[in-house]
């Protein structure tokens, strides 16, 4: 599972390509990649767990969503990630992303504060397996 940020992408956005073996690495690096944005996850303590249940019939837009959902936890709930764990399930008309949350309500006596991601675009998002390796690209409108 590995991430990494692109320099001079866009002015008010923010780039990354991720990677992973399998779909599933690939959609948490992807996760790990948009929720270290926020904070240092390194300092973040685990006070709670969400679970999570995303379904969609394209694989692109599940990803799309499951960051989305990063995103509206931050803003609806003051939630800041330090961790995801995650399944894929597969079915003959939808793909299913099963998986926990884990962090903290961020607080700024606690924590510092990073990004202030605003959405995940589609511009130039993909999702697509090259050479055995799964990757993506994700632009983040900050």
């Amino acid at each position: 599972m590995t991430y990494q940020y692109l320099e001079d992408e866009a002015i008010a956005d923010i780039a990354f390509i991720a990677k992973g073996s399998t779909i599933e690495e690939l959609f948490i690096s992807a996760a790990e990649a948009t929720f270290s944005l926020q904070t240092n996850v390194s300092e973040l303590e685990i006070t709670k767990e969400i679970d999570f249940e995303i379904s969609n019939k394209s694989i692109q837009m599940l990803l799309f969503e499951l960051l989305e959902e990063i995103l509206y936890l931050k803003d609806a709930e003051l939630f800041f990630i330090k961790k995801i764990s995650l399944k894929l399930e597969t079915s003959s008309k939808q793909f299913t992303v099963k998986g926990k949350f884990s962090g903290d309500t961020f607080d700024i006596k606690k924590y510092e504060i990073g990004n202030d991601l605003k959405a995940i675009t589609l511009h130039n998002f993909y999702v697509k397996e090259i050479n055995d390796i799964w990757e993506c690209y994700v632009l983040i409108d900050i």
